[in-house]
């Protein structure tokens, strides 16, 4: 007899540890497939797999896809989960308020709106290479594909995975992450649209909800390249206007670019690394600029710290075509100490934030108090017996006194 829920995730190589579940469900079989022989766990079944036509990123894509059979042959109903995802609740409550009479449920993104937006975000983080990019977009121009259907976060989803419009979706979809980007969430509105599958909306953070929270995936920090946008990429986002440049190293902390600008611009905008927790100092820039700003940083100890997003400087000036632009900056990855005073830090600046909002709110709540009262003053006056006996008598005196012409 067939079992109604599992719950299933992919670790493979060493991207992901392994969470434990908390609270096993009786009703819920938990299924980790990994190909990493040192995996262990208390409350996951650990089952081996291997694909040797596939690297580890996606062996871990195919699983997540296309599932195994041991789900299709003794489960109903599938609930996928990112390797970093913990979960606080019941999953069996959680597949009974999102999947009802569904096949599919997924989180609506919470960020982003279409598959441009996200390839820029995958771009700006550093997820995938531009060429990729640029040759989904192109694939998906050349299908005709509406990009205004919104988007989802593929972080977690639950699937009857055994309906036919969803098998056949979820081959779409790994089809096309293996001819082009292998960022999923680029391809799985297209493969939805190409099957009409019904999706049930879950109109929550997929970051932030009460079922479940999200751990941090073990990428290691590097710098090696610097991504530079001639322009303001907020306004209309032009892929001609991104370079990417490896950086050239003149000691162990200081990285530099030489290159020249490609065109005419009144901001150049530098993502430093892909990585956050970077320190920085001793920022030098040619030609000159107007003034510059940080993004994603915070001030720690005479140093620039970014910890928040992207690590971005942005230059502000006249620059010109054909200019030569030189960029030099020392920076390093802060330890494990360092990150965690870091955060502290950040969390008093935080508190202090929300406290100066709440300040502002209660200031602002008062004037509106003070503008109503004088309001509600105003129309008693306009409304009274003397104020209309004073127009009766204005009007009177203009019909008795006219004015004369000059």
């Amino acid at each position: 007899m067939s079992k109604r829920i599992c719950v299933y995730t992919c670790i493979t190589g060493d991207y992901d540890k392994l969470h434990e579940i908390d609270n096993p469900e009786k009703n819920v079989d938990y299924l980790c497939f990994t190909n990493n022989p040192n995996l262990k766990s208390k409350t996951w079944k650990l089952i081996p797999i291997k694909d040797s036509n596939l690297d580890n990123h996606y062996l871990s894509r195919k699983i997540k896809m296309l599932g195994h059979p041991i789900i299709s042959e003794n489960y109903d109903i599938s609930v996928w989960m990112d390797g970093a995802v913990i979960w606080q609740q019941s999953i069996a409550n959680f597949v009974k308020k999102y999947l009802k009479e569904a096949s599919f449920a997924a989180f609506k993104h919470s960020q982003r709106k279409s598959i441009h937006e996200e390839a820029i975000a995958c771009l700006n983080f550093r997820k995938e290479t531009k060429n990729n990019i640029l040759d989904t977009l192109n694939f998906l121009d050349q299908e005709q594909f509406p990009d205004d259907l919104g988007l989802y976060e593929m972080t977690v989803f639950i699937k009857r995975h055994n309906d036919p419009k969803v098998i056949k979706t979820m081959n779409i979809w790994f089809e096309t992450i293996l001819n082009h980007s292998k960022r999923d969430q680029l391809s799985f509105m297209y493969a939805i649209w190409k099957t009409h599958l019904k999706i049930n909306t879950i109109n929550l953070n997929v970051w932030n909800n009460p079922w479940f929270y999200s751990s941090k995936h073990l990428s290691p920090t590097r710098i090696t390249d610097c991504h530079i946008y001639y322009g303001n990429p907020d306004e209309d986002f032009n892929f001609n206007k991104y370079y990417i440049y490896n950086y050239q190293k003149k000691d162990a902390q200081t990285y530099q670019i030489n290159t020249t600008i490609p065109n005419d611009t009144s901001e150049i905008e530098i993502n430093l690394t892909n990585s956050i927790g970077i320190s920085c100092q001793n920022i030098i820039f040619r030609p000159v600029y107007d003034h510059l700003l940080f993004f994603g940083s915070i001030e720690y100890h005479n140093k620039i710290a970014f910890c928040i997003g992207r690590s971005t400087i942005k230059f502000y000036g006249s620059f010109k075509k054909g200019q030569k632009l030189f960029f030099s900056i020392e920076m390093k990855a802060m330890d494990q100490s360092s990150l965690q005073e870091l955060a502290e830090q950040c969390w008093i600046q935080n508190n202090n934030l929300n406290n100066q909002n709440k300040n502002l709110t209660i200031t602002n709540n008062n004037l509106k108090t003070i503008i109503s009262d004088q309001q509600n003053q105003l129309h008693a006056i306009l409304n009274s017996k003397s104020w209309h006996l004073v127009s009766k008598l204005q009007r009177a005196k203009s019909i008795i006194f006219p004015k004369k012409n000059k």
